[in-house]
């Protein structure tokens, strides 16, 4: 009875199967046959409605409709139908794109060259094309297809970098190119005042580019002295202060007002456009370079008058080491490794565990899967670096801004051989508390998966999270005045020891237990370690629920041997 319940309910599922696919054979058939209408708007919207079939049948028209009409909308729409896909399985494929590079219409040409990005056979029949191509919006649509790295590209970028039209777009692609033989161009385009070319030679992170850097501050080109200040934010140097300082005396009266303002009073005064306002991006490149290297605050000490009042207003107490400058370029470099525009390698090490909540991977190559390899990534905040006491691993803390959302990002970075890299991080993205309360009462909360293949814990660090579970802080970790912890809510980041000390005995001490095996490892050095904790949070009031986290800790040891907490990260899942 079984068995003659289901047969009639297959029968019919294929029935209707075969029905539906009759009908899109029908469908694609009529489509082709207007490829051949006479009226040319009745060719084209054929092809675009083609473009959204897989019926196979589609692909021999459309290749001869993009090769031999005569109207150039329906080659183009033709072409848009094959689509890119194709293209690298597929010799035949590839072909048609590489003709439809000679291609009387510029539209065409362009969209050849785009589907043919990633085809290294394309580089030389398109670099060929780029030779007699006088369209420059399509021209640039090719050379966005090229490689960056082929030394051929290379070599007709930097040929065609003295041409004024398309220049932007081959400043940006000279450098990210990697190859050192961009630099000096560079260099010279910069000192001759070629639009955004400051900003290109500064990518390039050659250490030759940063005394151009100070030495462009000064230059007689507005333009030019404002675009190399503007790097200077982001690559500092510490051969800028006294240019620098030279041209914020020249400043009139307003515009030294103006420069002593914190973020806030001048977004307050000028809205969006306020870091642009002259005096305030002097200021920004100063204290640049005072996060990374002890010159600003040595001019203070030497400086007199308004610019000692300046440079007091201005910078911190205390200036930092070249050791922070160099853990701050793990910034951009992981963001640039994570969007695929640099190797992993340079910003990880080879086992590095990466985390990006709520997904579960946990390496660097699952992190970009969760991110995605497209779109915008930013930093939108100001980086923290906490060195720790042997020198050779640090936390790092920033907040990435990927494709409209903000992460939080809590990171253990170690110093190799190659230089500093990440050893360990874990983004998340804030929560709404009264959002998560709702779910934890509600029992929907989403629970975080294990984390697995990171072997054992280690059972020093395993100890000390199991006594703050139990206890308190520990009062080296109370005392520190630099212990950053951040919490699961929007805004909620804490600086000093003693605050979560407070707030850790009054809502986390002996109210936490596991949901799944800790996880404890340490850094190559044995003096720093992380943990990752996914515990149950018992609440009490107003009625008794529970709400899951996963803890991100990091700890330093003491002189006396002990393991103290430095960094505190607090995530939960979304809602689900």
């Amino acid at each position: 009875m079984r068995f003659a319940y289901r047969a009639p309910m297959r029968l019919s599922w294929l029935i209707v199967v075969g029905f539906v696919a009759a009908a899109y054979a029908e469908e694609t058939t009529s489509l082709i046959a207007k490829l051949s209408d006479p009226k040319v708007d009745v060719r084209v919207s054929a092809a675009q409605s083609l473009e959204k079939s897989t019926d196979p049948a589609r692909l021999g028209p459309l290749e001869n409709a993009a090769t031999t009409d005569a109207e150039p909308r329906v080659r183009l729409q033709a072409l848009k139908a094959l689509g890119p896909e194709h293209v690298g399985q597929d010799a035949k494929w590839k072909a048609l794109r590489i003709k439809a590079l000679q291609d009387k219409e510029p539209s065409v040409r362009g969209l050849a060259a785009s589907q043919l990005k990633g085809q290294a056979e394309a580089i030389a029949p398109i670099l060929a094309a780029l030779q007699d191509e006088r369209d420059y919006n399509y021209r640039n649509q090719m050379i966005v297809a090229l490689d960056e790295h082929d030394r051929r590209v290379v070599d007709y970028y930097l040929s065609i970098l003295p041409v004024k039209a398309g220049r932007a777009l081959v400043l940006d692609e000279l450098s990210r190119s990697g190859d050192p033989r961009v630099v000096e161009p560079l260099i010279k385009a910069a000192r001759d005042h070629y639009q955004n070319a400051v900003s290109a030679m500064a990518r390039t992170e050659d250490p030759r580019t940063l005394a151009v850097l100070a030495e462009l501050v000064a230059d007689p080109d507005d333009d030019t002295a404002r675009e190399a200040i503007g790097e200077l934010a982001y690559h500092p140097d510490r051969r800028a202060v006294a240019p620098l300082l030279a041209r914020w005396k020249k400043l009139d009266g307003k515009q030294k007002q103006i420069s002593q303002m914190t973020q806030n009073q001048l977004s307050e005064a000028f809205g969006d456009r306020g870091e642009d306002v002259p005096g305030f991006e002097l200021s920004t490149a100063l204290r640049a370079i005072a996060r990374v290297d002890p010159a600003p605050c040595e001019a203070r000490k030497a400086a007199t008058g308004d610019v000692r009042a300046y440079l007091a207003a201005i910078l911190p107490a205390t200036c930092g080491t070249p050791t922070i400058g160099e853990i701050l370029k793990l910034v951009g470099n992981q963001l640039d490794a994570l969007g695929g525009k640099k190797p992993l390698t340079g910003a990880f090490t080879v086992d590095a565990m990466v985390a990006i909540l709520p997904t579960v991977g946990t390496s660097p190559a699952d992190a970009i899967k969760a991110l995605g390899e497209t779109g915008s990534r930013s930093n939108d905040g100001e980086a923290v670096v906490t060195v720790a006491a042997d020198g050779t691993s640090a936390v790092l803390s920033f907040v990435p801004f990927i494709d409209g959302r903000t992460y939080r990002a809590s990171e253990l970075v170690v110093k190799t051989a190659a230089g500093w890299r990440v050893a360990a991080a874990m983004w998340s993205r804030p929560q709404p508390n009264d959002v998560v309360n709702k779910a934890a009462r509600a029992n929907t909360q989403l629970a975080f998966t294990e984390l697995k293949g990171l072997g054992p814990a280690d059972q020093g660090l395993e100890a000390a999270f199991l006594d703050l579970q139990r206890g308190t802080l520990d009062k080296d970790a109370a005392a520190r005045k630099d212990l950053l912890a951040i919490g699961s809510g929007p805004g909620e980041r804490t600086v000093g020891g003693g605050l979560l000390a407070t707030a850790w005995t009054a809502a986390w001490s002996k109210r936490s237990s596991l949901a799944n095996p800790l996880i404890a490892k340490l850094a190559p050095s044995g003096n720093t370690g992380w943990v990752i904790a996914d515990v149950i949070l018992d609440k009490a009031k107003p009625v008794k629920y529970a709400i899951r986290f996963r803890l991100f800790l990091m700890f330093d040891k003491t002189p006396a041997g002990a393991w103290s907490l430095v960094h505190a990260h607090f995530a939960v899942a979304p809602p689900s």
